[in-house]
């Protein structure tokens, strides 16, 4: 079995999803691209392509095995690019998994400063706050918000990310200022629902850290929806300052349980761990990195 061209077929026949559109690309015939699937199959092991007389599918193993092809396709034609040009133009595409309300207000702009330095670089955004599978889902880093991290992944830390508890004034004139957790057991706490923990918040204080159960009429998966909520005096949210930040230094919302901050966060890189990483991530990687070598603007003013 010739393997690269085997592969080739495969891809053709993914993204035309078509045996004979697939041949016409390829410049064979239909009876040898099919072949080459087939071959390809049994080398592996594991039916890639469903297909009957009048159509086919992609089963789930060749999604995933198409998108782990398309990023190696991509590698190497970036290599190729460089060697050719002799320089370290970037090129390819870079595939990104990033938070969807800090990548809307933080990262997009540094994004787009980004592509306009490297025009001939295609990039593709997922903006997401489900934890995406970096390898079976074909992303070469995601951005990460988190305490805690994943094995199997390198993570390069680019930036402390803050929590706070805050209420809007009107909130806290009604129901009053919680000085303990403890104390949230009688508050509408507005809820993240993708959270580590639904239904807990963690704080460290004067005696080491805590959590405490809380509850509330309303939860979601957006932190702008919470936000909302929040301004509207709906209750309490525990929210990064990169969201509430504008609010607090505005006075809209207001920050309590200051003697009982949630437990720092920070902002990752992560990336599967690979022994040559691409040009195109290494770049990117490195631009966030000097983009965030000063103090997060959010973070102005506020006491964290």
């Amino acid at each position: 079995m010739d393997k690269h061209l085997a592969i080739r077929a495969f891809l053709a026949i993914v993204r035309a999803g078509s045996f004979v559109k697939a041949a016409d690309q390829l410049d064979m015939s239909t009876s040898t691209c099919s072949r080459l699937l087939s071959e390809l199959e049994a080398h592996l092991g594991v039916r890639l392509v469903q297909r009957t007389t009048r159509s086919l599918s992609i089963t789930e193993a060749g999604r995933q095995l198409a998108l782990r092809f398309e990023a190696i396709n991509d590698d190497i034609d970036a290599a190729e690019q460089e060697v050719r040009s002799g320089t370290s133009r970037i090129a390819g595409t870079l595939r990104i998994a990033m938070p969807q309300v800090f990548g809307l207000t933080v990262i997009a702009p540094m994004l787009h400063a980004f592509r306009q330095r490297h025009p001939d670089l295609q990039v593709e955004v997922t903006a997401s706050d489900r934890r995406m599978d970096l390898v079976a889902e074909g992303f070469d880093l995601a951005l990460r918000i988190t305490g805690q991290l994943d094995g199997g992944y390198v993570a390069k830390p680019l930036v402390p990310i803050h929590v706070m508890v805050c209420g809007s004034p009107d909130y806290l004139r009604r129901r009053g200022t919680p000085t303990t957790p403890e104390a949230l057991a009688s508050h509408d706490c507005l809820t993240y629902l993708e959270a580590t923990g639904p239904g807990h918040w963690f704080f460290v204080g004067p005696d080491g850290p805590m959590q405490q159960r809380v509850s509330g009429p309303f939860r979601a998966n957006s932190g702008e929806l919470l936000r909302s909520s929040a301004l509207a005096g709906e209750g309490l949210v525990y929210q990064p300052t990169f969201l509430v930040g504008d609010d607090l230094r505005a006075g809209t919302l207001v920050q309590v349980l200051k003697a009982f901050a949630p437990p720092p966060l920070g902002l990752y890189a992560v990336y599967p761990d690979r022994r040559h990483l691409p040009v195109r991530t290494r770049a990117f990687i490195d631009y966030l990195t000097r983009c965030f070598d000063a103090a997060p603007p959010w973070d102005r003013g506020l006491e964290v």
